[in-house]
């Protein structure tokens, strides 16, 4: 059972965690502790190496089994497609703060300092959607977690094949910077740089990401967009519609541009539109599988029974012949959870909160989905 990010991937959380792969359960394994070379190297790794070698499904990779074990992709089998593995440190993953420009729904105070933000203003408030993770943007041995990922990065430069960058949000965090600097000073152009991120903001600092991508002979930017015009504004709060479509119409013109749509309860009912618009406006390639698991109470298999074959047929997913994640999103979507009506009931207490505090209207935002939800039982 072969994963290439067990074999050498390093991934890096806001809290300082390191794992082999953004998926993977903690492994008690910290920048406080342990630097990244020492963690690549410890009994945490190599245990699930062995598990892997002997084809039992280490408990840290449920995420992946879960899919897998439904005869769905996982992030194992679509990264073991388009990589290869050696005994090095070779593939980074590196969201080491949560520094973020929005505060999308379906995400929280621990991957976006924005939200962070709110949350402590209403940090009274038991009712509130989230408690804050800290008083402070990022974590508090976020420095340290910064020098030990830049000294083992520069150490394994040699073995680098592939970086990806999430958040946060990647294109304001200092380390980022810093290792596409790196990359540039080796002229590096054929390591594979990997990007999720919300494409608002491109400059920093005096550098500008669409100059520094042009040289990369593989670069793969995933557009974090799960809807068009004032949806996309409501569900991932902190977005400029307009703003953003001019970036990604920038993009097209020199790269392959990526789309990965989070399919959450917010945004299903649009989702025909968001991804025939994307293909207008030059996006190459648009994925749907990435269907949202947690906040279970925005899950889209909370949507009423009698209503969801209707759903799908109105979308006609089938349609768009390139485009991918059918069969994750019909797995997920006829689910039925045993705790159906008090999920349902969550989700309006919490984005009843959230409407409040922004000023903001899912009735406006998203007709059929209020609907059902205020006017179905």
């Amino acid at each position: 059972m072969k994963c290439v990010l067990a074999n050498s991937g390093i991934h890096i959380r806001p809290n300082g965690d390191i794992t082999m792969c953004c998926d993977q359960a903690s492994l008690g394994l910290n920048t406080s502790d342990v630097n990244i070379q020492q963690a690549f190297h410890s009994n945490e790794f190599e245990s699930v190496r062995l598990n892997l070698s002997n084809d039992k499904q280490d408990s840290s990779c449920n995420t992946c089994w879960k899919n897998e074990n439904k005869g769905l992709g996982s992030s194992r089998t679509r990264f073991n497609q388009h990589h290869t593995d050696s005994e090095h440190i070779s593939h980074w993953d590196i969201r080491d703060d949560n520094l973020c420009n929005m505060s999308c729904r379906i995400c929280g105070p621990y991957s976006s300092s924005m939200w962070n933000g709110e949350a402590l203003k209403h940090k009274e408030d038991s009712g509130y959607y989230h408690t804050p993770v800290s008083d402070t943007i990022v974590n508090s041995n976020l420095k340290s977690t910064k020098i030990n990922t830049i000294e083992a990065f520069k150490e394994n430069l040699p073995y680098c094949k592939s970086v990806y960058f999430a958040g946060g949000e990647p294109l304001l965090n200092d380390t980022h910077w810093e290792i596409l600097k790196i990359l540039h000073e080796n002229k590096m152009w054929d390591v594979h740089v990997r990007y999720n991120t919300n494409l608002m903001k491109t400059k920093y600092k005096g550098m500008d990401a669409l100059d520094m991508w042009k040289p990369f002979k593989r670069l793969s930017v995933s557009v974090s967009v799960d809807a068009v015009h004032e949806l996309a504004e409501y569900a991932r709060t902190g977005t400029v519609w307009k703003q953003l479509e001019d970036n990604i119409k920038t993009l097209v013109q020199y790269h392959r541009v990526q789309a990965n749509i989070t399919t959450s309860l917010l945004t299903i009912h649009k989702l025909d539109e968001t991804i025939q618009h994307l293909l207008d406006i030059g996006v190459q390639d648009v994925y749907y599988f990435n269907v949202l698991r947690t906040p279970v109470f925005m899950n889209i298999n909370l949507l009423p029974k009698s209503s969801k074959q209707l759903i799908l047929d109105n979308l006609n997913l089938k349609q768009f012949k390139n485009v991918h994640g059918y069969e994750h999103l019909y797995n997920i979507l006829f689910e039925e959870p045993n705790n159906k009506l008090e999920l349902i009931g969550k989700f309006k207490y919490y984005n009843e909160k959230l409407d409040t505090v922004r000023d903001t209207s899912l009735q406006s935002a998203n007709p059929e989905l209020w609907e059902l939800m205020y006017e179905t039982d």
